[in-house]
């Protein structure tokens, strides 16, 4: 064994850690060509490093995705006839470096690509500049979001989880633990409006769009 392991090539082993660089100076276009399937494919990616990562902005984000969701739908799906469905999600992190990155995405016809791209910027901007756009919704997922607290309130799962999340991230209370319903109703539709602002609308935006072979 000793011979084996001395005949072995010794290797430096670079322990330096690099973090990555997140920033998107300018927004960008992906435009590729695949399948046979007559649909087009799209994902809109809206991505900031300018945040400061909390429960509070945590709770803003769930709130601000869900208002998406619903909106997005009604318009896209319901208004439109334009699409099945539409995905929304938002993630955000503060370690190793801060980034958050929200999500939006569909199939539809390919003809019907750019125009449904623009019903999520109308969408974006009716949600950016009046809150009473979505009161009602906003409501509506206050009230579902506290009952799916307290049933989750009730499983190792959710503690483990939870607490695991206040230390890591260094979070400054135990609020979300003791003051969550109190937490959900402080944030109000001005801060909604003002998060799409800030981290959807004044981000760096990526469209990708996969359109079927016979496109071309």
């Amino acid at each position: 064994m000793e011979t084996y392991l001395g005949g072995l090539p010794g290797t430096t082993i670079d322990h330096t850690q690099r973090i990555p660089n997140y920033s998107l100076k300018d927004d960008s276009d992906i435009l590729m060509y695949a399948g046979e399937a007559e649909k087009a494919t799209v994902n809109l990616f809206y991505q900031t490093t300018d945040l400061n990562y909390s429960v509070r902005e945590i709770m803003e984000n769930t709130l601000m995705e869900e208002v998406l969701k619903v909106k997005l739908r009604k318009n896209l799906r319901e208004e439109q006839s334009g699409v099945y469905g539409v995905g929304v999600s938002t993630s955000a992190t503060s370690f190793p470096t801060p980034l958050m990155r929200t999500r939006v995405t569909f199939t539809c016809e390919p003809a019907r690509t750019d125009f449904l791209i623009g019903q999520v910027g109308v969408e974006l901007d009716k949600i950016a500049k009046d809150p009473s756009y979505f009161k009602e919704e906003l409501a509506n997922i206050k009230v579902q979001l506290k009952q799916d607290y307290k049933k989750q309130y009730e499983k190792e799962t959710f503690w483990s989880a939870e607490l695991r999340n206040h230390l890591y991230y260094n979070f400054s209370n135990w609020d979300y633990f003791t003051k969550y319903d109190e937490l959900l109703d402080n944030i109000t539709g001005s801060d909604i409006s003002n998060r799409i602002k800030s981290k959807v609308i004044g981000a760096s935006r990526v469209k990708a769009i996969l359109l079927p072979e016979t496109n071309k």
